[in-house]
């Protein structure tokens, strides 16, 4: 697993939080820009917060944050390992083997797709490698 705090490249840095809770109140006010810039009211902080104190430990968090070289939060990846989700049951019950990966969701609405929050749709590409770097034991979903 890559360290919690690397660049990414000349142009990005990226950090990682294990809970909603670590995320500071600057960086939390960033996502809740970044949010609603991009239309994805789901990955608002309030929304994740809440969602994380009802789930407790019924889930794994990975709060990914990357940042330009000015320190502005340029994209943000909410991932959870969460085995209760009914779009993960219904992934494994269509299996023809048995597939013992953990699953990682991007967001917290169970049953829907997710997908990380990108100031540009061009930072898609190497966000989607970086995450697939430092999680390389999950599928990403």
């Amino acid at each position: 697993m890559l360290s919690d705090m690397q660049n990414v490249g000349e142009n990005m840095h990226h950090e990682v939080h294990r809970s909603h809770e670590a995320l500071d109140y600057d960086t939390r006010a960033q996502i809740d820009e970044l949010c609603a810039q991009a239309d994805q009211p789901f990955l608002y902080t309030a929304l994740l917060s809440a969602y994380e104190r009802y789930y407790g430990t019924d889930v794994l968090a990975w709060h990914h944050c990357f940042r330009d070289s000015s320190g502005q939060l340029i994209a943000y990846a909410p991932l959870y390992q969460a085995d209760h989700c009914p779009r993960v049951k219904y992934y494994r019950s269509k299996l023809d083997r048995q597939f013992d990966h953990p699953l990682l969701l991007c967001g917290t609405l169970f049953g829907w797709y997710g997908a990380p929050v990108l100031k540009a749709a061009a930072l898609w590409p190497v966000i989607n490698r970086w995450l697939a770097a430092y999680h390389p034991d999950h599928c990403l979903l």
